[in-house]
């Protein structure tokens, strides 16, 4: 049986990682909030009319949801 060398190692190009103060801010952890799932049909119109709200306020559309329902919850 003929004897096939091993690919060599290429080496990186990508340098040496940034200092920890150059890093982005991305690195640091959120804390966490714990979420469940909250589970329910709406008609794709109301679905897209809610997204197109939530891209309108650059937000996501939990963060919609919840301002809707504390609107709700807050009238008179």
């Amino acid at each position: 049986m003929a004897k096939i060398p091993a690919p060599k190692k290429l080496k990186s190009s990508k340098g040496q990682p940034p200092k920890e103060e150059n890093s982005s801010k991305n690195l640091e952890k959120r804390p966490k909030i714990e979420r469940v799932a909250l589970n329910f049909s709406v008609d794709a119109d109301f679905r897209k009319a809610l997204k197109s709200a939530a891209l309108e306020e650059e937000i996501s559309m939990v963060e919609l949801l919840k301002k809707m329902f504390d609107f709700y919850q807050n009238r008179d």
